[in-house]
């Protein structure tokens, strides 16, 4: 049920950076919000959680709290948002002194109940049942952490890697066959009925995922968007977490799945491209300008500067927009270049996305050039129209002979239920033909996906000059 009805039009929230923004409503539901915002910068992004978002009746606040970003569509002007609602409505708070006013809520919660509760059978079967197998897989293996506790001599609460494994083999499969049948399940819903649904699934199954720490951090977001740096690094560690032996099944789970393997594979690959440049410097006695946008934990960089003596032929400006990011790469990065002789030149930039593109209209002329160009993830999360802009620019800013790579989440992504019904992880997912849409009349491009099929990149080689 739309509840827009006295609801003020105007909408304020702040941004994950800091950045105070309003914007005009334009649908409004107990868990949805539409609304625009006349930025031609498109200043928020898919999964961002925007906090201290504010809706009124009147003089009275009706929602204020936090929401997730689960749909950007940019025009010229303006940026349409939709996002999930996380927190409680007040509007009880200041109506409960008003019977005409308490008479009406109430026939509202009715209403929406009986609308929110209309569910598809099959949905409720598989969510039921995923909850019902996790449910009595955590109370066994409860009884199995009180037993490892109980043995002589136990001076490590936790499971030693035998018997984890040997839990792992039939347990699984089973998990991965009821998160198949429960992402058919998705599939099968329309648009309009998914918001719905995703209420039953993270009322039952949020209490279950959260003991796992990749599972937690992706659902809280702590830096306010999905994605960040600690969230790649598990995924690349693929190590053994969670304070219990349940939780610890549900993360190998969830860090064993196609993502975080595309992750993993992709960081190799762009090591592997680093490598080829530094082979190619090399012969040729020349040094190589990178540029590395949404730069995040740097992971390939980090193999890259440890394993490669060429590294020293490099300069690298890393760009994000997260200023704790940065800070943790550059700490990570030190920890292997400080004992080098002759380390890469490492620049840290901290700068938005909306002010790369602005930069890039007002001082075209104070644009740097580079012999590599790579945005690895940060696609993932922004529209077509940004990515076309951000694509336009890489060629732009890129030397004659250079190269571009921009990756990007395959629309064949197995877990996209699983991860916008329960993790609210909502990403932009492209194909082969999306990616080629993205850099028209650029000249020849290369696309190709790592293994798993789940990562599509986007390769352009500019010709020489």
């Amino acid at each position: 049920m739309r509840i827009e009805r006295d609801i003020d039009r105007t909408v304020s929230f702040r941004s994950s950076q800091g950045t105070i923004f309003r914007g005009t409503l334009r649908k409004l539901s107990r868990r949805n919000i539409v609304f625009e915002i006349y930025n031609p910068f498109s200043p928020v992004q898919t999964s961002e959680v925007l906090s201290d978002l504010k809706v009124r009746r009147g003089k009275n606040l009706v929602y204020q709290g936090d929401a997730v970003v689960t749909g950007v569509v940019t025009t010229s002007i303006l940026v349409v948002v939709s996002a999930t609602l996380v927190n409680q409505w007040s509007a009880i708070d200041t109506i409960i002194s008003d019977p005409a006013g308490l008479g009406s809520e109430v026939g509202r919660f009715v209403e929406e109940w009986d609308r929110v509760n209309k569910l598809d059978p099959n949905y409720q079967l598989k969510v039921a049942d995923l909850r019902s197998f996790l449910s009595d897989l955590s109370f066994w293996l409860d009884q199995v952490d009180l037993a490892i506790e109980g043995e002589p001599g136990a001076g490590n609460t936790m499971l030693d890697n035998e018997r984890f494994e040997e839990i792992k083999a039939p347990v699984m499969p089973r998990i991965t066959e009821l998160f198949i049948e429960l992402e058919r399940a998705c599939r099968q819903l329309d648009a309009d009925e998914v918001e719905n649904h995703k209420q039953l699934a993270q009322r039952d199954l949020l209490p279950l995922m959260m003991a796992s720490p990749f599972f937690n951090r992706v659902y809280s977001k702590p830096l306010g968007y999905a994605g960040d740096y600690e969230m790649v690094n598990m995924m690349f560690r693929k190590e053994r977490g969670g304070k219990t032996t349940y939780g610890q099944i549900i993360n190998d789970w969830l860090l064993n799945g196609g993502p975080p393997e595309a992750h993993r594979n992709r960081i190799y690959m762009l090591e592997k491209m680093l490598s080829k440049a530094a082979e190619d410097a090399a012969a040729a006695n020349r040094e190589v300008r990178v540029l590395n946008v949404g730069c995040g934990p740097v992971q390939e960089l980090q193999l890259f500067f440890a394993n490669n003596k060429e590294a020293k032929r490099f300069s690298f400006d890393l760009l994000d927009f997260n200023a704790e990011t940065l800070a943790y790469a550059k700490t990570q990065i030190e920890a292997i270049t400080d004992d080098q002789d002759d380390p890469p030149k490492v620049t840290y930039i901290l700068k938005t996305v909306q002010e790369l593109l602005r930069q890039a209209i007002e001082l075209p002329e104070a644009a740097k050039t580079y012999d590599i160009i790579y945005c690895a993830g940060l696609f993932d999360y922004l529209s077509d129209r940004v990515c076309t802009k951000l694509v336009r620019l890489f060629y732009q800013w890129c030397e004659p002979g250079g190269r571009v790579i921009v990756t990007n989440v395959h629309s064949s992504n197995p877990v996209k239920g699983l991860m916008e019904h329960v993790m609210e992880w909502h990403l932009v997912l492209r194909d082969e033909a999306d990616m080629t849409r993205l850099a028209p009349d650029l000249g020849p491009l290369k696309i190709y996906t790592d293994e798993t099929g789940i990562n599509v990149f986007l390769e352009i080689d500019k010709p020489p000059a």
